[in-house]
């Protein structure tokens, strides 16, 4: 179920799959090699081109994603799920219903954990946004997604979360404030560890392969 892949190659066949001829309804689990996905308003940043070189040269492989956000890190430990999904023309695009569907989703799956999850903002985290899941108010899921109008008037539609599992969660966030120190001179909030929280902290027995099936075991709306 769950592929060790590069996330360079994960983001080009997702991208492929947004943009296939034939309709796309899946759900990918996977797991990537060490690298940072910046988005392209980071690229931009007035020293990105330095940043991502010493990023880069310290082990961490820097790609631009799609999507939007801020930058986030994969490795091992983290589990990362890439939903897509086809939409007629006249079905409007809702991003926050859409974020919700997840967020629900992610919740039933977890469920037997027996957790105290929320979804919410959590300030000074890695690509903070309004529905991370959160651990007792420590971040352990990030959300993001990206829409591809097609020439018919139909979308594609991806969503992707990536779930701290097992992660070295201080090299995560070290290597977020590196790419952001050297790129916008410091202009940047820092991010902090003891705000996230791994699922194993929890729970010792989870491991990738574990959370990965205890999700999927839940049908996605």
């Amino acid at each position: 179920m769950v592929l060790l892949d590069t996330i360079k190659n994960r983001f080009e066949y997702e991208q492929d799959l947004l943009r296939a001829d034939e309709p796309v309804n899946d759900i990918l689990f996977w797991e990537s090699h060490k690298a940072l996905a910046i988005s392209g308003r980071d690229a931009r940043l007035p020293h990105a081109e330095e940043a991502i070189s010493v990023v880069s040269n310290s082990g961490w492989p820097v790609l631009t994603r799609k999507s939007g956000g801020g930058a986030f890190p994969v490795a091992s430990g983290v589990l990362n799920i890439s939903i897509l999904r086809n939409y007629p023309a006249d079905v409007l695009l809702n991003a926050d219903a859409n974020y919700k569907s997840l967020a629900n989703w992610l919740l039933r799956g977890l469920k037997p954990l027996n957790l105290n999850i929320s979804v919410g903002q959590t300030n000074n985290a890695l690509c903070d946004g309004r529905y991370n899941l959160m651990i007792d108010g420590k971040k352990f899921i990030g959300t993001s997604q990206q829409w591809h109008r097609r020439s018919d008037g139909s979308s594609r539609h991806l969503m992707h979360c990536a779930i701290l599992v097992s992660a070295d969660i201080k090299e995560l966030v070290g290597v977020v404030n590196k790419f952001y120190s050297i790129a916008e001179l410091n202009q940047r909030s820092i991010v902090l560890p003891h705000v996230h929280i791994d699922l194993c902290e929890y729970e010792p027995s989870l491991t990738i392969e574990s959370v990965a099936h205890l999700i999927a075991k839940v049908r996605y709306d």
